[in-house]
């Protein structure tokens, strides 16, 4: 698989998912901007190592 169609492909999903996530934390938390900013972070980190171990 070429590695530039997996880069958008996190990008775009990293990106619908902190949607949700900051739709999900702003109400649950009344907004706090650092759990709304590190939950996708976490989740993309979490993604990437687990695609390069499974490589």
């Amino acid at each position: 698989m070429n590695l530039r169609i997996l880069l958008l492909i996190v990008i775009v999903t990293a990106a619908a998912g902190m949607s949700i996530w900051m739709a999900l934390v702003w109400s649950a938390n009344g907004g706090q901007l650092w759990a709304t900013a590190l939950g996708p972070v976490l989740l993309a980190l979490y993604l990437a190592v687990r695609w390069r171990k499974g490589r």
